[in-house]
């Protein structure tokens, strides 16, 4: 059996392949990589080290690492190539098809490969821990399923500026809702805003 572990900065990933059934799973990210915590999240997926022939590691300090762990070898693998492999695994691509792979996580990073043999094209520091921070600054949550119901309810441009209040309709194929200015109506206006109106714009401006 072989199995996985992507230590992320928000989230921890781990997938195992349990006979053709390939399980997948994750937790919060806390801790630095240790021995200890392989096992709890091995645990989490209902996989002992010891029925691995070998765990691959990626992302965050997991080269902190021992190369093995209770007898089973830790493989360490490189962000760019795991982000890489894995998205070219997923979109079930070949090896030979140029492949441009965007891993949205905490940032955000953009992966270009080609012939087995990929580099970092390009990225941000915005991503998912952005939305939580500003979240937390703004709405006083770092709850994402607060944070989704809060957004789902509101009104972007009730902090945002819309093509409607810039160029007074649409352009092109954008409608007049559309955001022109990512909490510009804020920069013009002294507003009181709802939370509501403050998640959905944030989630406009990350997302």
């Amino acid at each position: 059996m072989h199995a996985a572990i992507d230590f992320g900065i928000s989230n921890t990933d781990a997938v195992a392949y349990v006979g053709n059934e390939l399980r997948h799973w994750d937790r919060p990210s806390k801790g630095q990589p240790d021995p200890e915590l392989v096992r709890v999240v091995l645990a989490g997926g209902g996989i002992e080290l010891s029925s691995l022939r070998q765990l691959a590691v990626t992302g965050g300090c997991h080269r902190l690492l021992p190369d093995q762990i209770d007898g089973c070898a830790v493989v360490s693998v490189g962000e760019v190539e795991a982000i890489g492999h894995g998205g070219r695994a997923l979109a079930e691509l070949a090896e030979e098809k140029p492949v441009l792979v965007v891993s949205a996580g905490s940032g955000t990073a953009v992966v270009e490969g080609h012939d087995n043999r990929y580099t970092h094209v390009t990225g941000t520091g915005v991503g998912g821990g952005t939305l939580l921070g500003l979240s937390r600054l703004l709405l006083h949550t770092t709850d994402h399923h607060e944070i989704d119901a809060l957004a789902q309810r509101g009104d972007p441009n009730g902090a945002d500026l819309s093509l409607g209040d810039v160029v007074n309709g649409p352009i092109g194929q954008l409608p007049a809702e559309a955001t022109a200015v990512n909490f510009g109506r804020l920069a013009r206006h002294n507003l009181a805003v709802s939370r509501e109106d403050l998640a959905a714009a944030l989630v406009t401006l990350v997302g």
